[in-house]
């Protein structure tokens, strides 16, 4: 029964004609997880097709995070002493970061993106103890030539450890595999101490 179901599939398929189509045209099924086209210089394989989709999907999200600041607002204790954290993330609208056209792939054009900030202040009983803002600058210690001319700072993840806030950031090139990972850990007076992951 099996067997005549699939004879049945592929004798409607090889029957199934478009509108457009003429007859004896070569009929070809494209599948898309397997799309393999031709580029001027060469075949494109399957890997490449895969990341300059991933490539145009990565600058979708980051430009859907332009107008969206991430927030956080949260609070921890240390003994009898309440602390409040607030600390935003977002972007400056600048359009100050043109990458490269060897960077994107899938469109072979520089693209212009903005640059990325957090600002973090800490209060105890309503009184700030501290407030800092966090830029890409900040790491230029740990960035090579390119990644200080083209990447921007992504927010990736925040962690109160014991009495201290500890902020982890991409610092890559926008739609890029290319970049590197750092944290900025700060204490309740407002030292802080940056480091590479």
């Amino acid at each position: 029964m099996k067997y005549l179901s699939i004879c049945i599939l592929f004798f409607l398929l090889s029957c199934a004609q478009r509108e457009d189509q003429k007859i004896g045209e070569k009929i070809t099924f494209k599948d898309s997880s397997n799309s393999v086209e031709k580029k001027e210089n060469g075949v494109e394989t399957k890997e490449d097709s895969l990341i300059e989709n991933e490539q145009v999907d990565a600058r979708k999200d980051l430009i859907s995070e332009y107008s969206k600041p991430l927030i956080i607002d949260t609070s921890f204790r240390i003994g009898n002493k309440n602390y409040r954290i607030l600390f935003r993330h977002y972007c400056l609208m600048d359009s100050s970061i043109r990458v490269p056209a060897k960077y994107n792939f899938d469109t072979n054009k520089d693209f212009v993106t903005h640059n990325f900030v957090s600002k973090l202040t800490l209060l105890y009983a309503n009184d700030t103890l501290f407030h800092k803002e966090i830029s890409k600058s900040m790491f230029n210690s740990f960035l090579d030539s390119n990644l200080k001319k083209y990447a921007s700072l992504s927010f990736t993840d925040f962690n109160l450890i014991k009495d201290s806030i500890k902020i982890d950031y991409s610092i890559s090139i926008p739609a890029t595999d290319v970049g590197m990972g750092a944290s900025i850990s700060f204490s309740k007076n407002g030292n802080y101490r940056i480091s590479q992951n």
